[in-house]
């Protein structure tokens, strides 16, 4: 049963993953103006801090041979690429193109997803994939 809850915690990130992956595959995608110039850049970061989240989920809790550094390291592999495989996508979806600057919001939110996740989530996720 150990094993089989461990597993359940790769189910988010999955799932995080097609759903940026179909709302790049949109194109248009109608956000609030949070009213400031490049706002969309916000919503890049926050999507893909929940995904940073999801990923160090998915790492943590099925990896016990790994040090915080390495789980750190994996986890900005894996979104980090994502992300760039995430606009190259978009660069074939009808009006939308690749950005580097969204990438680099990209990375910024994966990057914050680190200290919220050690700090206090992994205490908590402890609990539920045991």
């Amino acid at each position: 049963m150990k094993t089989i809850k461990r597993y359940y915690s790769i189910f988010p990130a999955i799932i995080f993953a097609l759903a940026i992956f179909i709302a790049s595959a949109q194109s248009h995608i109608d956000l609030p103006n949070l009213g400031f110039a490049f706002n969309d850049k916000i919503y890049h970061a926050f999507a893909y801090f929940i995904f940073g989240l999801t990923i160090l989920l998915a790492l943590d809790k099925n990896s016990k041979t790994l040090s915080i550094k390495e789980l750190i390291i994996y986890m900005l592999c894996i979104g980090c690429l994502y992300a760039a495989s995430d606009e190259y996508h978009q660069s074939f979806v009808w009006g939308r193109t690749a950005d580097f600057f969204d990438w680099v919001a990209d990375s910024i939110g994966i990057i914050l997803s680190i200290p919220l996740y050690f700090k206090y989530l992994q205490k908590f996720t402890e609990k539920i994939f045991k």
